[in-house]
């Protein structure tokens, strides 16, 4: 009895939204909400700069809203150090807002359009201000879904 999902980061293109609709359609999984989190490029920056994670394991940590409990470059479990991604070097952020800005037009046009019948016909696509706290962006999201609790630690 599946009662809902989260997919981050997916779809991407407007391609992959009509074939991840089709594929929920042709299993009768119909989407009620398509959450658009936006956030301020300063938020987007601080967020993504201030993320790391241990390598071996892929334990996430973000040093403002999620510390280990190790200290700011150690792993909690093992004490190893943590690193940070790749991608969230503030040069490839900048690279990925840019070549985002076009994709998210055509991801929001295409999910604008898409109603929901459990909505009373209402569309799916639902923009978020995510500047907040986890815990604020959180509640809004529980209050339009009607989600039963809060996340946990990962």
């Amino acid at each position: 009895n599946l009662r809902g999902f989260v997919l981050e980061g997916f779809p991407q293109t407007a391609s992959q939204a009509a074939k991840l609709d089709a594929a929920l359609e042709s299993r009768k999984l119909p989407l009620d909400h398509v959450f658009h989190l936006g956030v301020t490029q300063e938020t987007a920056q601080k967020r993504l700069t201030t993320r790391l994670v241990h390598p071996a394991s892929g334990r996430r940590y973000n040093t403002e809203t999620m510390p280990s409990r190790a200290g700011d470059t150690k792993d909690e479990v093992t004490m190893e150090d943590l690193s940070c991604y790749v991608w969230d070097k503030p040069e490839k952020i900048e690279q990925r807002q840019e070549k985002y800005g076009d994709t998210g037009v055509k991801m929001k046009e295409y999910f604008e359009e898409k109603r929901s019948p459990k909505l009373k016909n209402q569309s799916v696509y639902v923009p978020l201000v995510a500047d907040g706290t986890i815990q604020d962006v959180f509640a809004a999201i529980s209050q339009i879904a009607r989600l039963p609790r809060a996340p946990c630690r990962a």
